[in-house]
């Protein structure tokens, strides 16, 4: 969600901070997956005014997850894929910090944002820079960002040290259409190397077991579309679709669509669905009756081809110009049988999670 939140072009608002509002907002979410991991998180974030052209966002964040994942895949009786869990061993603590520092210019805003996560077997330091700027009376807004990050693998009960680095750039443009509708078209590109491979993964490989085995390399390119629409002035309609691709033969896919609708008290309830397939990398396979020629294998089925589905529903609750609650819940499945066109991967289960977050937002 952090990760999501930090998006460049999307976190970032068009204004600093009113001189004196000291803005918190305090998250709590639960995650679970049927019969595997489950995740606790705590999140906050917090707005300091500095002066009339700069101001600075910490955000702070804590979590810890448990439970079981599958490491590999054997084939079983006729046609069927057997799964090989972890079992509930794993437990792992994060925790990351992000400070974004604003600076207001004559026609945008500059925003710079070092960041950095540390957890039991991986750590992570990273800084992303942004600048939007405005044209056309305001009606456009261009948008240009990079980033770069310098994290370090290891694995718990493994003699492993490695390190992995990435790079990336961001170009965006939103236009204001009329009165009730703008549009929004982002292009991404980012590029990683080093061990981009998961320790914690094994693979089945002609009756051998090996450990998971990724490029060294991998170039990534996703493109978004997302349009907003005011149908009334209490409510709006959001579109969006993303493409992602990159070398290692994985193709993306997500359409979202969003209702949001004001109700009397100051309610606010959003509606959310979102569909998403993509195409397996060039190296997946549930196991492997033959060696391959590179030695290149995985069978993570994050790298499968699948299809899946999420829908959400956001009840907010407004109490003042300074206070709000709020509450998310997100129901999610993925299938290999969801993927609407292509060839998808035989799963021998469908995944299965839930999301709740509950948040408060002051401002003193």
């Amino acid at each position: 969600m952090t990760a999501a939140l930090a998006l460049p072009g999307i976190a970032m608002g068009a204004t600093l901070l009113d001189a004196g509002d000291i803005p918190v907002t305090y998250k709590r979410l639960s995650y679970e997956e049927d019969n595997l991991m489950e995740v606790e998180a705590d999140y906050i974030n917090l707005g300091i005014p500095i002066n009339s052209k700069n101001d600075l966002l910490v955000a702070l964040e804590y979590e810890t997850m448990s439970g079981a994942s599958p490491i590999f895949y054997t084939p079983g009786p006729g046609d069927e894929i057997v799964e090989v869990t972890s079992g509930a061993s794993i437990t792992d603590e994060r925790t990351a910090v992000s400070f974004n520092f604003r600076h207001l210019t004559d026609n945008g805003m500059l925003s710079i944002t070092p960041a950095g996560s540390d957890e039991n077997d991986y750590e992570s330091y990273s800084v992303t820079t942004e600048y939007q700027w405005n044209r056309n009376n305001n009606n456009t807004t261009y948008s240009v960002g990079a980033g770069y990050a310098d994290d370090n693998v290891s694995a718990t009960g493994q003699d492993l040290n490695e390190d992995k680095e990435g790079a990336s750039l961001f170009l965006g443009v939103t236009q204001v259409l009329d009165s009730h509708s703008l549009l929004q078209l982002n292009l991404s590109l980012a590029e990683e190397s080093g061990y981009l491979s998961d320790p914690y993964k094994l693979v089945l490989v002609d009756n051998a077991i090996l450990s998971d085995n990724r490029p060294e390399e991998r170039g990534q390119t996703a493109f978004l579309m997302r349009y907003i629409n005011y149908i009334e002035e209490d409510a709006s309609l959001h579109l969006a679709y993303r493409y992602f691709d990159d070398d290692w033969g994985i193709k993306g896919h997500t359409l979202e669509t969003s209702w949001n609708q004001e109700l009397s008290n100051n309610w606010l309830v959003s509606y959310n669905f979102r569909y998403y397939q993509q195409d397996k990398a060039e190296f997946y396979a549930p196991f492997f009756s033959a060696p391959r020629p590179d030695g290149i294998y995985s069978s993570d089925y994050r790298l499968a081809s699948y299809g899946s589905v999420l829908v959400g529903f956001k009840l907010e609750k407004t109490f003042s110009s300074n206070t709000s609650l709020d509450i998310n819940i997100e129901y999610y499945t993925r299938r290999g049988d969801l993927k609407i066109s292509g060839d998808y991967s035989t799963d021998p289960e469908e995944l299965t999670s839930t999301m709740v977050t509950f948040g408060i937002s002051h401002t003193f």
